[in-house]
């Protein structure tokens, strides 16, 4: 298989998509997919797609190289709760016996909704944090 992503180093926020894609090469592979942490983040590893899609499906067709292969993509949603740091995204090639893996870092999750502009705003005013940044008009 060859993966276009997530990105190698890429930022990725907990509660949000972690992009994969990848493309089959082979027919008969069998391919299971795992978030990993790496040392020092204290979170277990996470099952990401145990016997990822690797079919012949028409709407997935790429051509490479004047080959027909066949590309797949899963949106996987990174659990709040997941402890921020660098992580691996694991591709395991069963029948290859091989890992492939990438490298990510991922971001603490930040509640949207529970923001009002208030509470921005005293955070702005504790921290002491200033701005004379003037506003420029592009034309």
């Amino acid at each position: 298989f060859s993966i276009s992503s997530p990105l190698y180093d890429g930022i990725y926020v907990a509660g949000q998509a972690l992009p994969i894609t990848y493309i089959v090469l082979d027919q008969g592979a069998k391919l299971n997919i795992y978030l990993t942490p790496d040392v020092g983040v204290s979170n277990p590893g996470l099952q990401v797609v145990q016997n990822a899609d690797v079919t012949s499906t028409a709407g997935a067709v790429v051509t490479m190289n004047g080959k027909t292969y066949w590309q797949h993509t899963y949106n996987y949603i990174i659990p709040n709760n997941v402890h921020a740091g660098k992580w691996d995204v694991v591709f395991e090639s069963e029948e290859m016996k091989t890992n492939t893996s990438i490298p990510v870092q991922i971001q603490p999750y930040v509640n949207m909704t529970t923001a009002s502009p208030s509470t921005s705003a005293s955070a702005a005013n504790a921290t002491g944090t200033t701005s004379s940044s003037k506003s420029m008009a592009v034309k």
